[in-house]
């Protein structure tokens, strides 16, 4: 207008799309009531919308927010993140937390056992806290178990204590129906300080006690134990040896 101009450069940019998005796990483990933190990565770095939703393929496993993954339940779930119409995704397998194996573990000895029928029955389930359990005990990650003689176990202990090794305390005693012999597994309770078997129809003791940190041991009023004391326990006379202070028996001859 009256001989006078104005301009404008207008430069037009291609919208830079996404291209790929990138997780920094591929799969994770974990155990109930634990977390983790998945970093979603979107490339190229200048693409124009960046932004990450996050889902999962069953938040009843695993459940996502912002790429933290809490463990809810036992089983597996795909975690994934999108962008741009781009996904990367995350296997997650969820474990039985640690009271939950110890509570398996012992409902074997349940089953093998005649729970049912135990005079205690109703105080073992699955469904109460460990502590409620009659004869059972966790505290500060340490197991205790004792059956005292107001269960009326019948039979042999199954081949289940390697998800008990937190135990500290084994105590079975006046207990006639417990039968035949400690299974291999119980050496992997590395953590046992005590151990009473008294009382019992157990028919011998193999030797499972190797590397265990045993401070206290009674074996004693075994009427159908026969052989000798393992190794790992016993003294050339037939009396468990040091340190296991002022706690003695033997095996009546085999």
């Amino acid at each position: 207008a009256g001989g006078k101009e104005a301009s404008c450069v207008v430069t037009v940019r291609s919208i830079i799309a996404v291209e790929a998005i990138e997780l920094n796990q591929a799969s994770l483990t974990l155990e109930i009531g634990e977390t983790a933190s998945l970093t979603a990565t979107v490339n190229p770095s200048d693409a124009a919308d960046k932004s990450v939703s996050w889902s999962s393929s069953d938040s009843a496993v695993a459940s996502v927010n912002n790429g933290k993954v809490t463990a809810v339940a036992h089983g597996t779930a795909t975690i994934t993140a999108s962008a741009g119409g781009k996904e990367a995704s995350c296997s997650v397998t969820v474990n039985p937390g640690v009271v939950d194996r110890i509570k398996a573990a012992l409902m074997k000895i349940y089953d093998a056992m005649d729970g049912p029928n135990w005079a205690v029955a109703e105080k073992w389930d699955l469904s109460k806290d460990l502590n409620d359990w009659e004869g059972i005990r966790y505290k500060n990650d340490e197991l205790f178990i004792q059956f005292n003689g107001q269960f009326g176990l019948k039979g042999e202990f199954p081949d289940c204590f390697g998800d008990l090794t937190s135990c500290v305390l084994f105590w079975v005693q006046n207990e006639p129906g417990v039968s035949g012999v400690l299974p291999p597994s119980f050496n992997s309770l590395k953590n046992l300080k005590r151990l009473v078997v008294s009382f019992t129809s157990m028919s011998s003791l193999p030797d499972v006690f190797g590397g265990l940190p045993l401070e206290d041991v009674s074996i004693n009023g075994n009427s159908c134990m026969t052989g000798d004391l393992p190794e790992s326990l016993g003294s050339s006379d037939g009396y468990l040896k040091e340190p296991y202070r002022a706690w003695f028996g033997t095996v009546s001859p085999g």
